[in-house]
């Protein structure tokens, strides 16, 4: 494997991940600050308001979102010419 390829690989490699990754980390970011401004505002200092809704979120997100997501091309070396397909 040249160079080329592993950083190839490298970077579609983090493309994928943030796919995936990326809508429940930012749901879990959006419902968390808005609890927290809800609990500085109203001086509610609950455990479970912080953990329930942003599990709810969060398996929502997962739920409407594995419809096509987890479906990737494989990545493909030519052998002979060394570059991606």
């Amino acid at each position: 494997m040249t160079d080329t390829i592993v950083l190839e690989l490298l970077r579609q490699t983090f493309w994928v991940s943030l796919k995936i990754a990326g809508p429940v980390l930012g749901t879990a970011l959006v419902v968390g600050v808005g609890i927290g401004i809800f609990q500085a505002v109203t001086q509610i200092q609950e455990m479970t308001l912080t953990f329930v809704p942003k599990a709810i979120a969060v398996l929502r997100v997962v739920d409407d979102g594995n419809d096509g997501r987890f479906r990737h091309q494989p990545v493909r070396a030519d052998a002979g010419s060394g570059e991606i397909e």
